[in-house]
């Protein structure tokens, strides 16, 4: 006679695997859904702004120091990315015409050096026309940061 193992009753441990299965599954499908609710609820509310990139050209009187420089007390903080400016006025007069104006975007200001056709420091009222490229949260912060920029 040929020697056969006694056969043990795997339904019970057949039970428990079926329903480890199901728990994991249930947990699986449990957190999809919650990870959807998240997502969603994450999402910007159709209220929400969008940021607004606005282009404006401010013209205004300007008094350099003996140096050339003046501070515009806006800068890159306020959402300015970019300055570009040249002298308008005096059109005469040798040493103060602001024949070429140098720009350095800060955090807090924007900093400005005049200089004229010579390449020296310009001191002195003068009017200087700056475009401004920005992103602001809404397009009535542009007209704030357009009023902040030309005083």
């Amino acid at each position: 006679m040929l020697y056969s193992p006694p056969v043990k009753d795997l339904s019970a441990k057949s039970d428990q695997g079926e329903q480890m299965r199901r728990l994991l599954v249930a947990a699986v499908v449990a957190g999809l859904v919650l990870g959807g609710l998240v997502l969603v609820n994450a999402r910007p509310s159709a209220k929400a702004q969008e940021p607004v990139e606005v282009v404006f050209v401010a013209s205004d009187r300007f008094d350099p120091n003996a140096s050339g420089f003046v501070t515009v007390p806006v800068g890159g903080n306020d959402g300015i990315q970019g300055v570009g400016c040249v002298g308008s006025y005096p059109l005469g007069g040798t040493s103060q015409i602001p024949a070429q104006v140098l720009t350095h975007l800060q955090g807090d200001r924007t900093v400005l050096r005049v200089f004229n056709n010579l390449g020296r420091p310009v001191g002195g009222l003068v009017r200087l026309t700056c475009t401004v490229d920005a992103v602001v949260p809404a397009q009535a912060q542009a007209q704030q940061l357009k009023a902040q920029f030309t005083g």
